[in-house]
């Protein structure tokens, strides 16, 4: 254990002289991205190592082969998608990461198992901080999930309310209508009458 600590301290002083790796004319040229792409140009600047040019990646750039792939806590990272994962995991060795794809609900579950296991989780400094924030953010969910429904609930009653009223006042205009177009019948019907009375 002492030597893997050493080894991981001999890392990060490698690492903090280690230069960052970047194409040839990645910075030049917008659309390129910066990703490491081996230079092969005959007349490469780059690959000839010339001064000023950038440095090539090298076997002399690693890591020590003995902690490659360790995380900084001596513990080697283990992609977690589920609880069934945690089962081979070993908590004196391995750390479990957990998928940025998981949901809420099962990030705090999978985080409640492994505390009970005593797991480490790499990829969240608290746990309990982190439960208790994902439990308001799903309880403030909800009661806006509620509030949105009875929302909905009453504008669906007033639309209804008024539907109905328009069609009671539809009924009465044509109730209206109807009467009115009777009365104007009989009218015409006296009119008529009268003119044939007249006329004989």
């Amino acid at each position: 254990m002492k030597n893997l600590q050493a080894l991981l301290e001999l890392r990060k002083k490698l690492k903090k002289k280690k230069p960052t790796f970047i194409r040839q004319a990645g910075k030049k040229m917008s659309g390129l991205h910066l990703g490491w792409r081996m230079p092969k140009g005959t007349d490469s600047k780059l690959r000839l190592q010339k001064r000023g040019h950038g440095s090539l990646v090298r076997v002399g750039y690693g890591s020590p082969a003995a902690v490659r792939g360790y995380h900084k806590l001596g513990l080697i990272p283990i992609h977690v998608s589920s609880i069934r994962d945690l089962a081979s995991v070993d908590p004196k060795k391995e750390g479990i990461i957990i998928h940025s794809t998981v949901g809420k609900r099962l990030h705090v579950e999978i985080i409640k198992q492994a505390t009970a296991k005593k797991i480490t989780i790499l990829n969240i400094k608290d746990p309990a901080k982190y439960i208790q924030d994902v439990s308001e953010q799903l309880k403030k969910r909800k009661e806006e999930k509620a509030k949105r429904q009875t929302e909905q609930t009453k504008k669906k009653k007033e639309l209804e309310q008024k539907a109905a009223k328009k069609k009671e006042e539809e009924k009465k205009e044509g109730i209206e209508e109807a009467i009115a177009g009777e009365e104007k019948k009989k009218e015409e019907k006296k009119e008529m009458d009268n003119q044939l009375i007249h006329t004989s």
